[in-house]
């Protein structure tokens, strides 16, 4: 998806350079620019949020080995044993 923020960014700001008259092709440029600039902060701040919840994933199987579940008539119940 940021990936496509920036490809969007790409073809407005090309899309500027074009026949535009007036302020337009300076409008143009201007959205693709904050398009390209967002996107590539998406995937900047993607990729970190990735690594960390990645990395903490990887213990929280061990905490699943602690955890009981049981199906009784009266309801489901978890235990966790410390």
């Amino acid at each position: 998806m940021d990936l496509a923020y920036m490809a969007g960014g790409l073809y407005m700001r090309e899309h500027g350079k074009t026949k535009l008259s007036g302020t337009g092709h300076d409008r143009w440029k201007g959205y693709g620019n904050s398009l390209i600039f967002q996107g590539a902060f998406l995937l900047l701040f993607d990729g970190v949020n990735f690594m960390v919840h990645h990395s903490h994933g990887k213990g929280l199987f061990q905490h699943f080995n602690e955890l009981q579940l049981t199906v009784a008539p009266g309801g489901i119940g978890m235990v966790y044993q410390w």
